[in-house]
């Protein structure tokens, strides 16, 4: 599995992975995750909201059960991965809190991003509020620092098809 191209995080480098939502870090970027973390990359990942807004008026999976749920999902995910030097921070902004987010991501982003990160978060036309959000919060952040930024399609793969012209599927040239 370590084929991974070390120019995409570089040796030194630490990834940064911003999940909008519980899962979302494994969603988009697990097998990145495991790769980096096997060549001794450092790992942080933000996560965003506490999903507990993913099961509306579930009597199943009420907002207090997933509260409880949600953070032993990622650990275990995340232990699956085999993940080493991974640290995780929790923000906790209520799920399908988009307004309210950008301003209190970026400004932790501010603080705790580091000059050798790359920055990895949902793509900003991802289709779902929380999602665009995020991306737009962590992308402003990485531009302001002058970090690498890269755009992970989350709930693209919801709505979009291979010939959908609104989504740049050309991979970006390699410098």
């Amino acid at each position: 599995m370590s084929s991974c191209r070390p120019a995409l995080v570089p040796p030194g480098a630490r990834a940064v992975v911003i999940a909008p939502h519980p899962d979302a870090e494994v969603l988009g970027t697990g097998a990145l995750l495991a790769q980096l973390s096997e060549t001794s990359r450092n790992l942080f990942i933000v996560a965003v909201t506490d999903g507990t807004a993913s099961h509306p008026n579930s009597t199943e999976w009420p907002p207090e059960r997933l509260a409880a749920v949600r953070p032993m999902e990622t650990r275990e995910a995340l232990q699956r991965l085999h993940l080493r030097n991974v640290q995780v921070a929790r923000l906790g902004l209520l799920h399908g809190s988009a307004d309210k987010m950008e301003p209190i991501l970026s400004a932790f982003l501010a603080k705790h991003l580091e000059p050798d990160d790359v920055v990895f978060a949902p793509w900003r036309h991802d289709g779902h509020s929380d999602h665009e959000a995020v991306g737009r919060a962590a992308f402003s952040t990485a531009a302001s620092l002058g970090l690498p930024f890269v755009e992970v399609p989350l709930f693209t793969w919801h709505w979009a098809s291979p010939d959908d012209t609104r989504v740049p599927w050309a991979a970006p040239a390699e410098s």
